[in-house]
């Protein structure tokens, strides 16, 4: 498939939901721009964009055991509460089996899968993808409180997409995303 993006595509998005290490995407991005050289396209004019999986604090260490949780677990976190009581499993259930899971992510697995931390701790995790190819991540952002960290991520992070261009979602509570900043 990453050969026909070379082949015929004018982008590629590497990852539709986050968690893929910047190293993956050296590989997806070498593939596409081989198979394009192959076939005598400009690889240069290829866009690959990816959905990041973020999460900005002040606090580093808050938005790395935020970031855990969802890596633990994608979906139920963030489901929304009837979604989970029409599913007649109760919520002290659901939060034990959560909270033993987002035990077992380790920090390299948040270094490797996501982007969290500060400001600019993420600013820098961010160009660890520029420097493979990526050009327009689109970050993902979660809590630990994500109108504080939309607002970090406009402030802190967009001003600096003179070097790379960056969208930011804000996942609503009811599961889509909805507003772009």
């Amino acid at each position: 498939m990453l050969e026909l993006a070379g082949e015929f595509a004018d982008g590629l998005l590497i990852t539709r939901r986050g968690g893929f290490s910047p190293r993956y995407v050296k590989y997806a991005t070498d593939k596409v721009t081989k198979s394009a050289a192959i076939k005598g396209r400009d690889a240069s004019k290829i866009n690959f964009l990816a959905f990041l999986e973020t999460s900005i604090s002040k606090d580093r260490e808050l938005a790395g055991n935020f970031i855990k949780k969802v890596l633990a677990s994608y979906t139920i976190p963030n489901l929304p509460h009837i979604v989970m009581d029409v599913a007649v499993i109760p919520q002290d259930e659901i939060k034990a089996v959560i909270e033993t899971a987002t035990r077992q992510v380790t920090d390299e697995m948040v270094d490797t899968f996501a982007i969290a931390g500060t400001p600019s701790d993420c600013l820098e995790r961010l160009s660890k993808y520029s420097e493979v190819g990526l050009k327009v991540p689109i970050l993902y952002i979660h809590g630990p409180d994500r109108k504080n960290a939309t607002e970090l991520a406009a402030r802190e992070i967009l001003p600096h997409k003179n070097k790379m261009m960056i969208r930011c979602y804000l996942k609503s509570c009811n599961g889509r995303m909805n507003q772009e900043y």
